[in-house]
Order: structure tokens, then sequence, then C-alpha cells
């Protein structure tokens, strides 16, 4: 278990971000090659309660391995919450496949009453490599994010410009914002 925030609620009381961390059990991959999973521990003044954030599909369909990052502190729609990054790659040795994956991607999170609640999820950055009779192939995908703010700190809006590429060779390039919608308490796409 690795703590990765905490913030204290008057209200709710102290609430914990941790990355619980699975290693496997097969002695030749030691601490090498582990998945971890993002779970949220609260401490009431009457109860306590841990619960898994279901980011990543559950162990038994998953042939990828993820690591979480550092979470960073935001706040959307005046609710204090956080972003985090997730980096996954499909280099699972209990789970071996032809292609390569690796990704990274950003959740972003608020802080409910009843726990957390995910409202955005961006993939910054993917590179898949093929192997082929005729030759290998990567196809890569890189975003830049611009985060917009309001006069109270407020996340109200991201613009997202990515390109994809093969073999290093651009192929497409384009923007899309996605901007904070109250009415449904998340972000949805508003321009591509």
């Amino acid at each position: 278990i690795r703590p990765l925030y905490l913030r204290t609620d008057s209200l709710i009381g102290t609430r914990m971000l941790l990355a619980l961390t699975c290693y496997s059990s097969n002695p030749d991959f030691g601490t090498k090659y582990y998945d971890e999973r993002l779970a949220l521990l609260t401490l009431g003044n009457a109860t306590s309660e841990l619960q898994i954030v279901p980011n990543t599909p559950p162990c038994s369909e998953c042939t990828e391995l993820t690591e979480i990052g550092t979470p960073d502190s935001v706040l959307i729609n005046g609710k204090h919450g956080v972003r985090i990054e997730l980096f996954t790659t499909s280099k699972n040795p209990c789970c071996p496949r032809p292609d390569s994956v690796t990704k990274v991607s950003l959740y972003y999170f608020i802080f409910t009453p009843s726990g957390m609640q995910q409202v955005l999820n961006i993939m910054t950055h993917r590179d898949e490599q093929f192997h082929h009779e005729t030759g290998d192939s990567v196809v890569s995908y890189t975003a830049q994010l611009f985060p917009q703010l309001d006069a109270a700190n407020n996340l109200t809006s991201i613009s997202l410009t990515y390109q994809i590429s093969v073999n290093t060779k651009p192929v497409r390039e384009s923007v899309v914002v996605y901007q904070w919608n109250p009415k449904k308490g998340a972000f949805e796409v508003s321009q591509r």
C-alpha cells in the first residue's frame, strides 16, 4: 500500500488516496512487474470505509500493468478533487501479447459525500508497436493539454492538441475541447 493523497473534510472526515500494489506470485518476476489499483480510504467520525476506484479492468480480465502517479489537487465546480496520471503497459509476462502498447492517461476525480466521482479521463500518450513479416511499425499518439481556470481557480475546460504518427510520420492532428457541464456533473466534448 502506497499513500498518494490526504485531505481532511470537517463534515466527512479524513480521506486518503492509496495505491494498492499487486506483485506477481512468480518469483522470477520479483518486484519488476506489478500492477496498481486506486483506492479511497475514508476515516469518518463514526465509521470508516475503503473503496476501490474502478479505473482499470478487473485483474481477472486485465492483460496490462498499471502504475499510478502522484495526484495533484484540482478545484472543479467548487468541489475539491484530484488529477491522477496512470501509466499502463502491455508488457505483462503473465499475459504475453504479440504487440506492445504503452499509454499515459489523466484521470480527473471530484470528492463527493459518498466517495469520489470520475469526471474526465484523457489519454495523453500512446505507443503501439506491431510486429509483421514485412517489418515492424509504431503508431504513436501524443497530446498537449491546456487547462482553463476561472477567477476562483476552478477548472472549467481543457483544450487538447493531439497528433497521431505512424513510424514517426504525422498522419493526423486535431484539437479537442472538454468543457465542464454542471448539469451532468462531468466534462464533455464541446468542440472538435
